[in-house]
């Protein structure tokens, strides 16, 4: 799952590294002697060995897991721990962290406690709903953080025959509902991932534009939604996540924790405060089949220009005239849609070169995906 220890036991003889051994053979993997009294170094070492790791298991009253020593464990996700080691545990600090502390019968044996821990570590690569459960959002709490960090609209991108379909439709759609009712969309590299952690019935919202963020075009698409936030004060029953990195990161990313916001001072404290923080936190509504309408939510639509053309027109221009007359024929003649604001002398974004790039490309498979509208091959 990660080149990370996932997990470390920890007893009075020994701190043990766990990577799916079996435990009877995890005294062979001993790396530091833990005493009542640990010299400086043998602590740093200590700290550095576990300061990685996303699961302690604490077997020792001898081992003291301060606040202080928490600070360097930045991975930590989980403690499970002996019922007489927990008065060693700064639980406060814990809590605060949104560090789970377990606690295990002293009685437990060795092989219950590593079938128990081996099941947390299984979890976090099962796509069962239950373990995303306790990460669902309210939508009035994240309305409310986003207004107070003045967000206007909660934006998505995509390709433009995906696009059509979506305004067709009338909504905002997930993937996997476009797929299971034989409607049209483009493939996206993020498609496997999508379906590996169970986020292929999401519809994805960012709260910046991340044309801006990251001055360069959207790889998602040249075509932006831009969205009134109320949608997040009507979601119902449908629930609503908010990721801490793109999904298309989490094979890197190991534990649910580390995917999703649980605590929502994490998004008050950090959205909108540091761009590469905000621009990766994304929005999620789950099997919201056609909820997000675009009746009662699409504000107007944003396309990108580029210096050449496509069939002997603008690039923007294009774009612009075929989700115009989506619009139109489908009872949304009222949205506005307009070309993004740009020119060569905007040396600060990149987008007008990588769309140079995309088009370079012998074939240009890409760019082709991007603009190609429905209907044409």
């Amino acid at each position: 799952m990660s080149k990370r220890a996932i997990v470390n036991l920890v007893d009075e003889n020994s701190l043990l590294e766990y990577n799916d051994q079996d435990w009877s053979g995890l005294k062979k993997n001993a790396r530091v002697n833990i005493q009542h009294d640990l010299p400086g170094e043998e602590v740093i070492k200590m700290r550095n060995k576990i300061g990685t790791s996303h699961c302690l298991f604490l077997n020792s009253s001898k081992f003291m897991l301060s606040g202080e020593l928490l600070k360097h464990l930045g991975y930590l996700d989980i403690v499970f721990a002996r019922a007489q080691t927990l008065e060693v545990i700064d639980l406060e600090y814990c809590k605060s962290q949104d560090i789970e502390v377990v606690e295990i019968n002293e009685n437990t044996p060795e092989n219950e406690i590593a079938e128990l821990i081996n099941n947390w570590a299984l979890a976090q690569k099962d796509l069962d709903p239950k373990f995303t459960n306790r990460y669902h959002q309210s939508g009035e709490e994240v309305y409310k953080i986003l207004k107070e960090k003045d967000v206007e609209y909660l934006y998505h991108a995509n390709t433009l025959s995906t696009s059509q379909t979506f305004i067709e439709q009338g909504a905002l759609l997930s993937r996997k509902y476009v797929e299971d009712n034989g409607l049209v969309q483009t493939e996206q590299d993020s498609d496997a991932i999508d379906k590996i952690y169970g986020i292929w019935d999401d519809v994805f919202l960012d709260g910046v534009d991340n044309h801006i963020a990251h001055k360069r075009d959207n790889i998602y698409g040249p075509v932006l939604f831009l969205l009134k936030p109320e949608i997040l004060l009507e979601l119902d029953e449908y629930p609503l996540l908010v990721t801490r990195f793109n999904p298309q990161n989490w094979n890197e990313i190991p534990t649910w924790k580390r995917r999703y916001i649980y605590n929502l001072e994490t998004l008050e404290k950090d959205y909108k405060t540091w761009q590469n923080i905000s621009s990766r936190m994304m929005f999620t509504v789950r099997g919201c089949d056609k909820h997000i309408d675009l009746q009662n939510y699409l504000m107007k639509v944003i396309v990108d220009p580029s210096e050449f053309t496509v069939g002997g027109t603008a690039m923007g221009e294009f774009l612009k005239q075929h989700i115009r007359k989506a619009l139109d024929e489908n009872g949304l003649d009222h949205i506005e849609v307009s070309i993004r604001e740009h020119s060569l002398k905007q040396s600060d974004c990149k987008c007008f070169h990588e769309y140079d790039v995309l088009r370079a490309e012998n074939p240009p498979t890409e760019l082709k995906k991007r603009l190609t509208p429905k209907g044409r091959v």
